[in-house]
């Protein structure tokens, strides 16, 4: 065959040349030539060849051809390694390697002349030194293995000797298949009239007569030499078993495929999708049999983004054997074909069940069983080990299946009998079945009608008895009479033979072969059991690099008396050639990656080995830096060597080079092959290639590979997508991110235009990315491009963006022309804010274009343009007086009750008249009236209260202008709620045009009772470049309410300023920073009750017990928007549940276990509940939710009678969806609606679309993760102090040393006014570090409005940790109540 040879794609590529070493030339390929499973023999039995059955014609080699019910020995050779038997002759390997036949010999299958048939072993002269591991034989051929060849001969009518289209018909003298030399042919096996092999790098050969499919090639023509079965490729098969006309492979990972006739059910395939559609059954019962599937496979199929139905219907169909599976059957059927499934109306007509007349299957297929461990074929059955069961299906006339009954299976059906006997293999006859367990016991079933199955003879001790037999049902299901040649049992074998062995040593059966009606046992000492199977290739692999690396240290390290000569014949090059050998095979084929690094149990490639195999080979002859040698021989020496490790390493990475292309133009010539899951793995394994990070290969390979990646059938990149999200995060970022972005970078930046390649890396990253939603390995840092975000014009791709989008006809999601902004992972936050900015401007400019039509035309709305709330203020004044009213009757009426509540159920919301029951949750009496006296005076003792307060704490404070303050009394901070009840302390952050001491913030606060409403403050309402906010302190939540529900829409898009009513501070931005803060905390108050705390994650959820108007929700979305669009970040931590549904992202049951861990494990736990118990039994659920009420938790059906229905293991499933959808989405939906409708007033154009809902939440809440080491990069210096002054560095080695993770976020806080990073994270922080005076016990201060520290010049480090812990612990903002 010859060799395929990449294409020459390297263009000005320098790839590593290929070295040619001299000591190379004498090594032989054989460190990776993999023998059967059965190694030759070394025993010490004297005898352990024994074989029983028909023997017609010689075929037993015991002699004579009388048929054999006993056991018997055969004769000439005492010990066998291998036998195989066809119908009349037989093959075998004996101890010493040397290769014997004997029986009929009409047609040459014994390789003797023709007519000369041998009852005995005879051996082959022929084939002496060939050094023969195998045999197989056929209805009348015979095929040997050798390490390196395949040589067969016997009957060639059909093709299956493989010697070519001139061969003859009888194939007498051996010779070797030429096709097949080199190959590395792994194993061999013949069905009657047909043989298969398979190799090394598990590619699987098939040649022979092909009327029933049996070769796998898609048609029925007879092949007469070897064929590749491209139906395979790249399936990572191990082993393979033939019957007469059928065939199987199976593969390393445990699965199953099947080919060729099937009109007994041997093959075991369920029904093709479009026959499986008009199966006998109704809808209800196709709907009931799809619900029992597994519900692991089911959530993570739907978390791929696969409709619950769809993966329901498609787990269901592929028996439950994994999620890849499910998916490659899902999108390999027909739309008309997968509606025909999915049709669920109750009592649809029954359609009869339509069976194909042609029962040949030209494919291989996969067989619904996984974790299979062995496999067998009979001439019309077949048998299956796997982890946890043996199975079996196919013809059962003579109970060969072991089921009880005589009834043909056309599915795997386990067989009961056999459970816990631990059975390894399996061999079948035409119509018997043999069975090995792993303590050597055999069991048999089926047809002893020549004695192939010694089970009818009279067990010792018990003469004149024989075993009860089990009845048996026929094909029609009646009862049977039970013959004594046919056992539909599996029964253990009467095996006496092993009590009479000859010898030192008792024996155990450690092999068995079955002809066609015929049975052979191999023996050795139970000590001499094999403990575990052959060495996969990978552990081959491991043992050569491991070896090579030994050497390589030992010669680097040998003593300085070593000649030159010695180092160029030493192990350095001697252990190269196999692991250059091994690199070509292993990572250039795609079946021996998978066959390699694939898990043994499951689809998918062990990354993190197939990682530390690569860097292994490549760490190897890397010479380590030693010190200066001290004799100049020494030197000499030491140079050839690294010389000799340099051409090594090379040799090495050229080997590597030259498999990625092989494995590329693989991939590239079977892209529609690869959308099987076992070959979709091929494709994991080629994107965490080395290489991809070496940017002149990654030039070369990564735009194949790509191209590879988006040209394969859709399912194959769906499990890419499942697979990636299961990856370990920083595998992930290394291997697969970060060559991608590294291409992206360094091809944008030389060509400057997008290229088909650079279209296809952002789309390949974008799968990854989508990996990435799913697993949450990686931060959306790792995505960001800076190239792309900074330097290019996004801007232009924005606005094609945002055309195609206005477009009626568009879907949002679906690509028009190429955008960066259809890829928005791409773009860091400082870029989409600039965007969702420039779109701010665009609604503004409209907003104020339209006014001024709608005023020059003289429309209605010229005169007065429309508020953001429409009289909001005359509503809430109504509601007010309406509630003073109601709580006036409840006085005189002696009615004891909450005004607060009462008003509330009256149509007035609490927001107002929060601080009425401030007195009365202080014990104090009832709330008087506003404007009584009364009213007045409970004002002033809160107000007297705080300034006691103050005045204790500013008598120990050191101010600074727009700066930070600190107490050291004030040791700990105040709990989240603490702002709403009692006496309080606002850590917050101000600014001002002067500096303030005590006495003249005391003075202000004591005034502040006396201050003005908003309207009478003479600060002016409205400004041509400013949204005013114009607050009193006292009434900060109903002055900010309503002065944002008077704004014009067009004014909240101005830059906001807020001016506290009675201080003269004037906003450079930390006043606006303090507001926020201070409304925030007030906003989270629990005595509002319009949001929920939970504890378990600390966020904020919205009451659906809520009695709040719908504009208090909806002012405050506006807040939240107002804050994102001024730059501001709050500390109102919500979950992220929130942000996904504001993009318009659905919500699942992660999203909720995300935010309540407790209710989302239940609830996973009750999907994934498998026993013991059922699920009404365990969990005792019925279809209702609790809510949390007003000081109750009321009970909510889910569904029309849910109290009355009870949550099964049918309708699990439903009643999650339905749990999930009523507290995400049906329990708050007046809440969110209004919340959503404020928030999009600002963020409501498509550029909100282009976060994700985590940097959503970041840009309001800032990023937790800080990095302080890129705060002190981009730091200034000013008033004499640098980033080399001692003082300096003690600072930074304090907050990077010194400090704890709370104390570092009191620091951040301290310096800018904020705990968390901006967006961007700390780098982009515009920090100064101004010296402020010498040596002194003052507090480090600062200015919060320009992120400037003052820091006196302190004489020693411990004076300045100190100091500096002081006053971050006890830091109060400028505008301190």
């Amino acid at each position: 065959m010859d060799k395929q040879k990449p294409a020459d794609n390297s263009g000005n590529v320098r790839v590593p040349p290929k070295i040619k070493i001299k000591a190379l030339e004498a090594v032989k390929d054989t460190e990776y030539q993999v023998s059967p499973s059965t190694p030759l023999l070394s025993t010490a039995i004297d005898e352990n060849g024994w074989v029983c059955g028909r023997n017609s014609v010689g075929q037993l080699g015991v002699g004579g051809n009388a048929d054999v019910h006993e056991p018997s020995t055969l004769q000439v050779v005492r010990q066998w390694a291998a036998l195989s038997f066809g119908e009349g002759h037989a093959a075998g390997v004996s101890g010493e390697g040397e290769v014997f036949t004997w029986g009929k010999n009409n047609l040459g299958q014994i390789g003797q002349n023709v007519g000369h048939d041998k009852d005995v072993p005879t051996k082959m002269e022929i084939l002496k030194g060939w050094d023969v591991r195998a045999l197989a034989c056929g209805a009348h051929h015979t095929v040997a293995l050798t390490p390196e060849d395949v040589i067969s001969w016997g009957a060639n009518s059909e093709g299956q000797c493989g010697q070519g289209e001139r061969a003859e018909t009888m194939w007498v003298k051996p010779r070797s298949i030429k096709p097949l030399q080199g190959m590395y042919v792994s194993q061999v096996v013949c069905g009657k009239y047909h043989t298969l092999c398979v190799t090394a790098t598990s590619q699987v050969f098939a040649w022979g007569l092909n009327t029933a499919g049996q070769l796998g090639l898609n048609d029925v023509l007879v092949r007469k030499s070897p064929a590749v079965v491209d139906a395979l490729w790249a399936m990572p098969v191990h082993q393979l078993a033939a019957g007469d006309a059928h065939s199987a492979a199976l593969t390393s990972n445990g699965f199953l495929f099947m080919w060729g006739s099937n009109e007994k059910g041997q093959l075991g395939l369920p029904a093709a999708a479009d026959v499986a559609a008009q199966v006998s059954r109704s809808a209800s019962e196709r709907r009931k049999a799809r619900r029992k599937v597994n519900q692991r496979f089911l959530t993570a199929m739907m978390d791929m983004g696969i409709p619950n139905e769809k993966a329901e219907l498609a787990l269901s169909e592929t028996g439950n054997v994994g999620v890849e599976v499910a998916a490659e059957w899902l999108f390999s059927v027909p739309d008309h074909v997968l509606e025909k499934h999915l049709a669920s109306e109750p009592n649809t007509p029954v359609e009869a069940a339509q069976n194909p007349e042609d029962h040949r299957v030209m494919l291989p297929r996969r067989v619904p069983l996984q974790h299979v461990r062995c496999v067998a074929a009979g001439g019309h059955h077949t048998v299956a080990v796997t982890d946890t069961a043996v199975c079996a299906w196919g013809s059962n006339s003579c109970g060969q299946l072991g089921t009880r009954t005589f009834m043909d299976k056309a599915s795997p059906t386990e067989i009961k009998e056999l459970e816990g006997a631990r059975v390894d293999h399996v061999a079948c006859g035409a119509q018997h079945t043999l069975f090995l367990c792993r303590d050597g016991t055999v069991y048999g079933c089926g047809s002893t009608e020549y004695g192939q199955l010694p089970y009818l003879k009279f067990t010792a001790g018990a003469a004149g008895t024989e075993p009860a037999l089990p009845n048996a049902l026929d094909q029609d299901g009646e009862p049977s009479r039970h013959t004594r040649s046919e056992v539909t049992v599996p029964t253990r074998l009467n095996l006496q033979f092993l009590q009479q062995q000859r010898g030192n040593k008792s024996a155990v059966v450690s092999s068995i072969v079955a002809g066609s009606y015929c049975s052979a046992l191999l023996t050795r000492a139970p000590d001499e059991l094999p403990d575990q199977r052959p060495t996969r290739l990978a552990d081959r692999l491991r043992e050569a690099i491991q070896s090579a690396a030994e050497q390589a240290a030992n010669s680097s390290g040998s003593s300085s008396s070593s000649t030159a000569s010695d180092r160029d014949r030493g192990p350095s090059a001697k252990h190269l050639k196999p692991i250059v050998t091994a690199v070509e095979m292993v990572f250039g084929s795609a079946a021996a990656l998978s066959a390699t690094f694939g898990f043994k149990d499951r689809i998918g490639i062990d990354v993190e080995l197939l990682d530390e195999m690569q860097k292994s080979i490549l760490g190897l002859y890397r010479t380590p830096a030693t010190s200066s040698p001290s004799a100049l021989g020494r030197v000499n020496i030491d140079a050839i060597q690294e010389s000799i490790n340099g051409l090594c390493s090379a040799s090495i990475q050229t080997a590597l080079y030259k498999a990625a292309g092989q494995l590329l133009d693989d991939l590239h010539r079977n892209v529609r092959l690869l959308g099987t899951p076992e070959r979709a793995q091929v494709l994991l394994a080629a994107a965490q290639s080395p290489l991809l990070a070496e940017k002149k290969l990654a030039s070369v390979l990564i735009p194949r590979l790509c191209n590879s990646i988006l040209t394969a059938p859709s399912s194959s990149r769906h499990c890419l997508v499942k697979w990636w999200a299961e990856y370990p995060g920083p595998l992930l970022q290394e291997r697969v991110v970060m060559p991608l972005q590294q291409y992206l970078t360094d091809e944008l930046f030389v060509t400057k235009k997008l290229t088909v390649s650079v279209m296809n890396v952002i789309k390949v990253l974008a799968k990854v990315e989508e990996a990435n939603q799913l697993g949450r390995q990686l931060p959306p840092e790792a995505f960001y491009n800076e190239l792309i975000s900074e330097k290019l014009d996004v801007e232009d791709h924005y606005v094609a963006w945002r055309q195609t989008h206005d477009q009626p006809q568009h879907q949002f999601g679906l690509d028009g022309p190429f955008s960066f902004c259809s890829y928005p992972f791409l773009l860091n936050p400082r870029a989409k804010s600039k965007l969702l900015h420039t779109e701010a401007r665009f609604l503004m400019t409209q907003t104020v274009h339209q006014a001024r039509i709608e005023q020059a035309n003289g429309s209605g709305r010229a005169g007065v343009e429309e508020r953001v709330l429409p009289d909001h203020k005359a509503s809430l004044l109504a509601k007010d007086a309406e509630l003073q009213v109601d709580v006036r009757s409840a006085a005189v009426g002696g009615r004891r009750g909450d005004p607060r509540r009462q008003g509330a159920r009256s149509g007035a919301g609490a927001l107002r008249n929060l601080w009425q029951n401030m007195w009365r949750n202080n014990g104090e009496g009832e709330a008087p009236a506003e404007g009584t006296p009364g009213y007045q005076a409970a004002d002033e003792r809160q107000m007297v209260a705080r300034e006691v307060s103050g005045s204790r704490l500013h008598s120990h404070v050191s101010t600074s202008t727009s700066g930070t303050t600190s107490d050291p009394h004030h040791l700990q901070p105040p709990p989240p709620h603490a702002a709403a009840v009692g006496l309080r302390h606002t850590s917050s952050s101000g600014s001002g045009s002067g500096s303030f001491g005590a006495d003249d913030i005391g003075l202000q606060r004591a005034s502040s009772m006396n201050l003005p409403k908003p309207e009478e403050s003479g600060v002016p309402a409205t400004h041509p470049d400013m949204c005013i906010l114009r607050i009193r302190r006292n009434h900060l939540v109903e002055d900010a309410l309503d002065e944002i529900a008077r704004q014009k829409p067009r004014d909240v898009f101005k830059p906001l300023r807020v001016h506290f009513i009675g201080e003269d501070g004037i906003d450079a931005g930390g006043v606006k920073k303090e507001f926020f803060q201070l409304l925030v905390t007030e906003l989270l108050c629990p005595d509002y009750g319009m949001l929920i705390f939970q504890s378990e994650t600390r966020t904020y959820w919205f009451n659906p017990s809520s009695l709040e108007d719908e504009d208090e929700f909806m002012l405050v979305g506006l807040v939240l928007g107002l804050a994102i669009y001024n730059a501001v970040l709050l500390d109102f931590p919500l979950p992220l549940a929130l942000y996904r549904k504001l993009i318009g992202q659905s919500c699942t049951l992660r999203d909720l276990q995300d935010m309540e861990p407790t209710l989302g494990k239940s609830l996973n736990a009750l999907l994934q509940h498998e026993g013991p118990g059922t699920v009404e039994d365990v969990f005792c659920q019925n279809f209702s939710a609790g809510v949390p009420g007003i000081g109750e938790t009321l009970t909510v059906p889910l569904k029309d009678d849910g109290e009355d229905i009870m949550v099964t293991d049918d309708n699990r499933r439903e009643f999650v969806d339905l749990y999930v959808d009523y507290y995400l989405n049906a329990a708050i939906h007046k809440q969110f609606e209004a919340f959503a409708r404020g928030f999009m007033m600002l963020c409501g154009g498509p550029a909100i679309h282009l976060f994700s809902a985590t940097e959503l939440e970041r840009l309001v809440c800032g990023n937790p993760l800080l990095d302080f080491d890129a705060m002190q990069a981009n730091a200034r210096y000013d008033g004499g102090y640098s980033p080399e002054h001692r003082v300096v560095k003690w600072l930074w080695e304090v907050v990077r040393e010194v400090m704890d993770d709370e104390e570092k976020r009191r620091f951040l806080k301290f310096f800018t006014g904020s705990d968390r990073a901006p967006i961007g994270g700390l780098g982009n922080l515009r920090c100064i570090i101004q010296r402020d005076g010498t040596e002194s016990n003052k507090l480090p201060t600062s200015h919060t409005c320009f992120n400037t520290l003052l820091l006196p010049s302190y004489k020693s480090k411990e004076k300045l940790t100190d100091r500096l812990k002081l006053a971050i612990m006890n830091a109060e903002g400028f505008g301190l109540e």
